[in-house]
């Protein structure tokens, strides 16, 4: 997670996504805090990057989870969706 973590910090969001998808595959791992960090997380990532469906994916599972940044950032993803749709 710590790697995804430095990708992210340096923008690097498809590196970060590679890292954060290991880490999602290990969920056993993982605290169910730093759990819902890596959901967030992807769901920025792929927010960044313009996959809107997996950001919406991975940001409600971590609303899901309890994640307090994740509706931020749903409300952002919200935000592209109804500019692409115009």
């Amino acid at each position: 997670m710590a790697l995804g973590a430095s990708y992210l910090e340096l923008k690097d969001y498809d590196k970060a996504i590679i890292n954060f998808e290991e880490a999602y595959k290990n969920k056993k791992a993982y605290s169910p805090e730093d759990f819902s960090k890596i959901l967030n997380s992807l769901g920025y990532c792929y927010l960044e990057t313009r996959n809107l469906k997996n950001a919406k994916y991975f940001l409600q599972e971590a609303e899901k989870s309890g994640n307090p940044n994740s509706k931020r950032n749903l409300q952002i993803l919200d935000s592209l969706e109804q500019v692409q749709n115009k």
